[in-house]
């Protein structure tokens, strides 16, 4: 997924990118060097700033709800999105490149709505562990979809097709969260049936800041890589000046 979002350079940051290009003959290792820097992190003026990977690594965490409420193991999607970054350098550019959880990084800075793929009319959420983290087809014909309404229907096993697989069947009236957080939609079942997947039309994401280092701790990092590429440089010319 590309994904492309500009941070306007703050007073500080102007100032040290000036006197940067007092010193340089070029942009490329000066942006690799603030690129390296959002990524990575350091200390500025005596504070530790979590760079990018970090700070996904460090909340991811907190976005494991779903698999616990079912008892499933995490996919471990948004730590990929944390080690697939890659820097992007040129004489216009500095940025990065998220290889991995494109969709994750991106709901830091607007909401989505996940509609379904061509020729689909379906989402589908899952709602035992057993789901969790595959897609309904590899379930083959064991599942069998039933209408909840206009908006909303199930899959749940069809007779005789469960096999070794165990569900693990709710009783009584599903209370989960909102289809927003991609769990089970809050709807009471007209009859008590081991439901497998929630099917709805679309699903919509707030924007979560959260998601990716504040704006300000990324202008900083960008300082702080420009300020090692003069400090770099000063160092390279000392012997010179000597």
């Amino acid at each position: 997924m590309a994904l492309e979002f500009q941070l306007k350079a703050d007073p500080g940051l102007q100032q040290w990118l000036q006197e940067a290009r007092k010193i340089t003959t070029g942009n490329v290792e000066l942006h690799a060097a603030m690129g390296q820097a959002i990524r990575d992190g350091g200390t500025l003026g005596g504070r530790e700033i979590m760079g990018v990977t970090r700070h996904i690594q460090t909340v991811s965490g907190s976005y494991h709800k779903t698999a616990r409420s079912l008892g499933a193991s995490p996919t471990n999607y948004f730590e990929a999105a944390a080690k697939g970054i890659d820097l992007i350098a040129s004489e216009h550019v500095a940025g990065l490149i998220f290889v991995n959880g494109g969709p994750f990084i991106a709901r830091a800075y607007s909401a989505s709505v996940i509609l379904p793929g061509d020729g689909k009319q379906w989402l589908t959420i899952p709602a035992i562990a057993e789901a969790y983290g595959k897609r309904a087809g590899e379930f083959g014909d064991r599942l069998e979809f039933q209408p909840r309404g206009k908006n909303l229907g199930i899959l749940t096993w069809r007779t005789g097709s469960r096999g070794v697989l165990k569900a693990s069947v709710r009783k009584g009236p599903a209370r989960a969260a909102s289809a927003t957080k991609a769990r089970r939609p809050s709807t009471e079942l007209t009859q008590q049936v081991p439901v497998v997947y929630w099917c709805v039309r679309k699903i919509e994401q707030p924007m979560d800041p959260a998601r990716m280092p504040s704006t300000q701790d990324l202008l900083d990092l960008a300082a702080l890589g420009v300020r090692r590429t003069i400090a770099a440089i000063a160092q390279q010319t000392a012997p010179l000046l000597s």
